[in-house]
């Protein structure tokens, strides 16, 4: 169900997005605490998405989705942006980050660390991600990665 929800989202909203010059960073649909949460993450492929934005496309997707009517359970819908430390989950997401500080976070230690940050040097969805850190290239095996953020230093350079 979920799939199915997240994939017509994205056939909806997406000729919107491309009109307004936005595009779908992430679609997630599941339960949490007593509700379902239909969260859509949008961005700009250079610049910031305004909270205006946001709006714009939480009410003309909230219209479509009412027209639609494929979702057989109450839910709500949350616009956002992904964020400045936002989550690598796809190829394109790696791609675009390449040389950009990253935060790994691990399940198990590799050399006593549960996390690591470095500039991203590769990745894929369902493989491997490759990080320069301190001036060591260092690989993680998927299954092993917890997620894969953008770093941003607040206050540093």
């Amino acid at each position: 169900m979920a799939v199915k929800v997240t994939s017509r989202t994205q056939e909806i909203v997406e000729p919107f997005l491309l009109k307004k010059g936005l595009r779908v960073y992430d679609i997630t649909y599941g339960k949490e605490a007593a509700d379902k949460i239909l969260r859509l993450y949008i961005d700009k492929k250079d610049g910031l998405v305004s909270i205006d934005e946001c709006e714009e496309v939480s009410r003309w997707l909230s219209d479509r989705l009412d027209e639609e009517d494929f979702i057989n359970e109450a839910y709500v819908l949350e616009v956002s942006s992904p964020g400045i430390e936002r989550q690598l989950k796809y190829d394109w997401h790696f791609k675009e980050a390449e040389g950009k500080k990253v935060l790994v976070r691990l399940f198990n230690k590799v050399n006593n660390l549960k996390s690591y940050v470095g500039e991203i040097v590769s990745g894929t969805e369902k493989g491997d991600v490759t990080i320069l850190s301190d001036g060591e290239e260092i690989t993680f095996k998927r299954e092993n990665i917890i997620d894969v953020k953008i770093y941003f230093e607040f206050g540093g350079n």
